[in-house]
């Protein structure tokens, strides 16, 4: 027997658990224990079932979509909640034990306690929605839709009903083709009477793309249809984080050697995982140690090409894990079986980035060269070319790192620094810094201040980072008031007990202004009872203003109670962003090279997006961390972004101390939708017409009855002593007792007695704080408190103020 043919290569001695290569089919692999044993269950699933039970519980919305890209998982997290509620107890303990601490007892505690489930799961055809839900629930073709929905109701009443669409875009791409608004007005009924079951029925539809996708792919008669049915449903996004994909990598790897499996405490693979992990966090923040034993786990995977694998599975020319999964299973050249197949036991290294190279190259070349990254790719190929006819091969290898991080790095936080490079290479420092000169002078990469790493060039002669080093002298003064501004924090511990949307909105207020108390005092006198409050983060630009902004912070936040402040402790980076983005605007708009320069001017036009997200990246961690001042503490309390809801919470309360409680998103709001408009209208109608009658008369359950009982029934407004003859009352006690005792002294001032009152003036005062009423109630309430005093005012019912028309 040859020599060659007793050698042991690492296919003999690595093995790959094949489970993570098929595809799933809920229907048919409905509570297979193999498919919950292989099962992995990142945090971000979780998140996705705690956000379904919040909102059921929350706003009782039951109707949701799940949309991912292909292979991202969304089917075999539809087998796992099949497999939390399964009727199987060994089943269900084998999915519970899949989920972590920090979210095990909210999911069990909703999905396995109270009630049993039923679940139909139903893949999507290309026929009729209506169709198809009649065939999976075994119903005569010739039920009405209602028939259907009471069918749904009937079943809900034993057990709660879960029901999944799975290839749910196929339907909607046969209701496109079908030209006709039935099937989608279906779709718009089922979301309608799914959410009105208070989490009795669940619906989840799994996409690939958004409805709004479907809808441009409409025809446009069709669109408005699309339009309708759009809000009816919750979408979640089903994605993984690049740690969450690194340990799916990690699950399929199974190494059957001590020899390979010693190999992971070499110097060298440990000084590789440190200096990686060490570039990582220099980019995001993250878990040094946890992040180091996943990039161990990858093993054999140089950990480099495992985080740009990840990002590879992201962009337009991959497919999300399958392109994880194919690399790692799949017989491609280059790929993870080739090099298995490739590499001797007794002549061990690494994969390594450059087989990377070659492995996108081969297989995903073309692809690449017909999407958005073409220029990019065909450039690093010409670089690639030129040094390998050269028999240049350390910095062919070299380009291929440079190349693959500028391309796939992303938000991964990795970086092409010296470091990383070296570890990556394995060159000493003099031979790597004079391929990175020569490499400069090619005009191939250049270093990037701005992320502290080299670059591959994308085809400009521009070099950018001298341009900004040029116009940097030339900036004299520093504004702020371009920076982003922060999306407001919700008061959301409020909105749950009153139902009602109130916020505090994020200040950014830059020391170097001598009007900083009067804008504070303009912003007091903004706030109402909506925006509650403000968020205030003050920006020193040196160290004297830095102790100014502690002293002004601690020094004004008993003033102003509904005002927090904080100071912006990193603020030498701010200023110095904020100095290269000025200047990378001076040179958009006054260099003459970018005119002729298609790459140079986007790669400058790239750079500024960078920066700015740069900035506002640093500032959105002040909300993270950081000390605030706020009256209600006794001295500075550092705050979350939760505590901070919670803060505004505080806020809200305090403005609106007698505000009603009205948990009914319809109305309960400044701007209600056209829908909830025309719910109003039909109300009011009835109330002036149906006063005597029992629920005003309104049968079954159209919005104008969800409108009713959470509004007069609910809160005592809408009575009767007989359960037969039902009139409209004054409340004896609680917030809405204060509303009418407040339209009451409104209309007995001196001023009023005798005159015409207008409803507007009426709202206005139950508009302002402490009451805080949403302009969406007001009709309803005002009309509400006119025939709760019949004997006492009169009414112009066609007064245009009160816009029932």
């Amino acid at each position: 027997m040859k020599d060659s043919e007793k050698k042991t290569y690492l296919i003999d001695v690595i093995e790959r658990d094949n489970y993570f290569q098929r595809s799933v089919n809920i229907d048919l692999d409905k509570n297979l224990p193999e498919v919950i044993k292989n099962f992995y269950c990142p945090i971000s699933y979780e998140q996705v079932l705690e956000r379904m039970i919040d909102t059921i519980q929350l706003s009782h919305q039951s109707a949701f979509t799940w949309t991912g890209t292909f292979g991202s998982g969304k089917s075999t997290l539809a087998l796992f909640l099949n497999a939390l509620i399964s009727t199987d107890e060994q089943i269900r303990d084998l999915a519970t034990q899949k989920l972590s601490t920090d979210y095990k007892k909210k999911i069990v505690d909703f999905f396995q306690k109270d009630a049993d489930w039923q679940v139909v799961n139903i893949v999507g055809q290309a026929i009729s929605i209506e169709t198809l839900f009649k065939q999976a629930f075994k119903l005569d073709d010739g039920l009405t839709t209602q028939q259907i929905f009471d069918y749904l109701t009937y079943i809900s009443r034993t057990n709660r009903l879960l029901i999944f669409i799975d290839e749910m875009g196929k339907l909607l791409e046969a209701v496109n083709r079908s030209n006709t608004s039935e099937d989608v007005y279906f779709l718009q009924q089922l979301a309608e009477f799914v959410n009105r079951t208070e989490g009795r029925i669940v619906f989840i539809g799994i996409l690939h793309q958004s409805f709004t996708a479907y809808a441009r792919q409409s025809k446009r008669h069709m669109f408005n249809e699309w339009q309708k049915i759009q809000g009816r449903f919750t979408d979640l996004a089903i994605t993984l984080s690049v740690d969450e994909q690194l340990n799916l990598i990690s699950k399929v790897i199974e190494i059957d050697s001590s020899a390979v499996e010693s190999k992971k405490s070499d110097d060298n693979f440990q000084t590789i995982i440190d200096e990686t992990t060490a570039n990582v966090a220099n980019g995001r923040t993250i878990d040094k140690g946890k992040f180091s034993q996943t990039l161990e786990n990858v093993f054999p995977l140089h950990p480099l090409v495992a985080i740009l694998l990840c990002q590879l599975s992201k962009k337009n020319f991959g497919q999300n894990q399958r392109s994880i999964f194919s690399f790692l299973m799949s017989a491609e050249a280059f790929g993870f079986s080739h090099y298995l197949k490739n590499t001797p036991l007794d002549n061990f290294k690494l994969y390594q980035p450059s087989q990377f190279w070659d492995y996108l190259d081969n297989n995903l070349g073309n692809m690449i060269l017909s999407s958005e990254y073409a220029k990019f790719w065909l450039l690093s190929q010409l670089a690639v070319n030129r040094y390998e006819v050269r028999g240049n091969n350390e910095m062919v290898n070299l380009i291929k790192i440079i190349s693959l991080i500028s391309m796939f790095a992303d938000d991964t936080g990795i970086h092409a620094d010296f470091n990383l490079l070296q570890s990556a290479t394995g060159l000493d420092s003099a031979k790597l810094i004079s391929l990175l000169e020569d490499l400069q002078s090619a005009s191939l990469i250049s270093y990037s201040k701005f992320q502290q790493a080299y670059i591959f060039n994308e085809g400009s002669d521009f070099n950018l980072s001298e341009a900004i080093e040029k116009y940097l002298p030339t900036i004299q003064d520093l504004t702020f008031n371009e920076l982003k501004q922060f999306e407001p924090i919700i008061a959301k511990k409020h909105y749950q007990e009153k139902g009602a949307f109130r916020w505090v909105e994020i200040k950014l207020l830059p020391m170097n202004t001598t009007s900083i108390r009067d804008t504070i005092a303009t912003l007091a006198k903004q706030a109402n009872a909506s925006l509650v409050g403000y968020f205030c983060i003050l920006i020193p630009t040196n160290e004297e203003e830095f102790a100014q902004a502690l002293n002004f912070a601690s020094e004004l936040s008993p003033t102003y109670p509904n005002f927090a402040f904080t100071v912006l402790h990193g603020y030498e980076s701010i200023i110095e962003l904020l100095k290269d983005a000025l200047a990378i605007k001076a040179i958009l708009k006054n260099e003459p090279r970018l005119i002729n320069d298609t790459i140079a001017r986007q790669e400058t036009e790239a750079r500024l997006v960078q920066t700015d997200d740069k900035i506002n990246l640093q500032l959105q961690s002040v909300l993270n961390q950081s000390d605030w001042f706020n009256a209600r503490f006794k001295e500075a309390k550092p705050l979350n972004i939760f505590k901070l809801s919670s803060l505004a919470s505080q806020m809200a309360d305090d403005v609106v101390e007698r505000s009603i409680e009205c948990n009914n998103e319809l109305v309960n709001r400044n701007q209600p939708s056209p829908n909830a408009k025309g719910a109003i209208r039909e109300l009011i109608k009835r109330m002036i017409e149906n006063s005597k009658e029992e629920n005003l008369g309104i049968e079954k359950f159209p919005p104008e009855r969800a409108v009713y009982e959470s509004v007069l029934k609910n809160n005592g407004l809408h009575y009767s002593d007989d359960d037969e003859n039902y009139f409209f009352t004054k409340p004896k006690t609680g917030s809405f007792k204060a509303l009418w005792d407040c339209a009451d002294n409104f209309l007995q001032q001196d001023e009023n007695i005798g005159q015409l009152v207008t409803a507007d003036e009426i709202y206005q005062e139950w508009q302002k704080p402490p009451y805080g009423v949403k302009a969406g109630l007001c009709d309803i309430l005002y009309v509400a408190y006119i025939l709760s005093r019949p004997s006492d005012l009169a009414n112009y019912i066609n007064d245009p103020t009160l816009n029932l028309k």
